[in-house]
């Protein structure tokens, strides 16, 4: 199986890298500590407290869903786009 791996873009903290298996509809997103922090106990516990707001909050249609976390990376659905709170 192949995938395929494409750069997003990033933040002040992670790389956004979005990815898709061959055969397969489902794009993910995969986020990861950029390379010029360190891996210490602060951005460990950053990026912890990131994964259990995103889990705690999975029942709102206003935030994506969390499907795997691990040190300072973490996979998310892909956004498709921006909902507003007016629209509802």
């Amino acid at each position: 199986v192949r995938t395929k791996l494409y750069s997003l873009g990033n933040g002040f903290f992670r790389n956004v890298w979005v990815f898709m298996e061959d055969h397969s509809e489902n794009f993910v997103v995969l986020k990861t500590l950029r390379s010029n922090h360190d891996y210490d106990d602060q951005n460990y516990e950053r990026h912890r407290m990131d994964a259990i707001a995103l889990e705690r909050l999975t029942s709102s249609s206003y935030v994506l869903d969390i499907y795997a976390f691990c040190g300072t990376s973490s996979i998310v659905e892909l956004g498709y786009g921006a909902k507003s709170i007016a629209d509802d």
